[in-house]
């Protein structure tokens, strides 16, 4: 009898161990999950960047992110930048049809 208990005792200690060791596994494995998904979505947010401003209307200032400095090889040092600056980055088609639909929304918002 007490070699059938013991029989059962280790079987059920293995039986255990196995368990902890298959719940191990799927947690390196969930984290792994995790880790890869974070970097996806890292990585993502980097190549989707295309940054953002807000444009003072009457002072002619953007106050922009650094996506958007990256985006037009800005200096990252201010992010205060002159909207003449970034119109000189166009061609004078392209000029004119941004200061076209700047004043277009600047008279609508008045």
């Amino acid at each position: 009898q007490i070699s059938s208990l013991i029989s059962l005792f280790v079987l059920a200690l293995y039986i255990t161990n196995k368990s902890q060791e298959k719940n191990r596994k799927q947690a390196l494995q969930d984290q792994d999950t995790i880790k890869t998904r974070q970097l996806f979505m890292s990585a993502s947010e980097k190549l989707a960047e295309i940054g953002s401003f807000e444009l003072n209307i009457k002072t002619k200032v953007m106050h922009t992110s650094e996506g958007f400095r990256n985006l037009f090889g800005l200096p990252s040092t201010s992010e205060l930048i002159s909207i003449r600056t970034i119109l000189k980055r166009f061609d004078k088609t392209e000029r004119r049809k941004i200061i076209s639909n700047l004043k277009q929304l600047n008279l609508n918002n008045t």
